[in-house]
């Protein structure tokens, strides 16, 4: 396989042969297969990442709810409730404690 790109890696006899069946199936140059695979695993990475920031101020503002103004909040349904996700998570740490 060619480096024309900035990747550095080096693989085994094994992964070689892995690489180039995947390409194969793919329809894809070994090289272009370790491009668009790297790529992808970037993303997911990426998107992991907003994920888990998404839900830790989720769980930051459940805790919040739940700890210090769960007078002055509705839990129940309705218009001036709490949206659904947050409910859930108050619930889940209410069954936690």
């Amino acid at each position: 396989m060619e480096q024309g790109h900035d990747f550095d890696f080096s693989f085994s006899a094994l992964e070689l042969e892995a690489i180039r069946t995947a390409a194969d199936a793919a329809g894809l140059a070994p090289d272009d297969y370790v491009e668009v695979l790297s790529e992808s695993l970037l993303a997911a990475s990426r998107i992991t990442d907003a994920c888990m920031e998404i839900s830790g101020g989720l769980l930051e503002d459940a805790t919040y709810v739940l700890d210090e103004v769960t007078d002055h909040v509705r839990l129940g349904d309705g218009p001036d409730s709490l949206p659904t996700l947050v409910r859930s998570l108050l619930a889940r740490m209410e069954t936690a404690k």
